[in-house]
């Protein structure tokens, strides 16, 4: 999975190293409700409130 990110970010020209850091805070942000034994969907305010705020024209 990482080599295929990183093959999609160098293909579309993106800035590599913001691509690592939304790749490296993407998987600690996976990896964190099995450490504080949290079910998985107290993450999805993550996703859904950017989300909101972009497609409402806020942002």
């Amino acid at each position: 999975m990482s080599v295929v990110v990183f093959i999609f970010a160098i293909r579309e020209q993106a800035n590599i190293l913001m691509v690592a850091l939304t790749y490296i805070t993407a998987i600690a942000l996976g990896i964190l409700p099995h450490y504080l034994v949290l079910n998985k969907f107290h993450l999805m305010g993550v996703l859904i409130l950017p989300a909101i705020v972009i497609y409402a024209g806020l942002g």
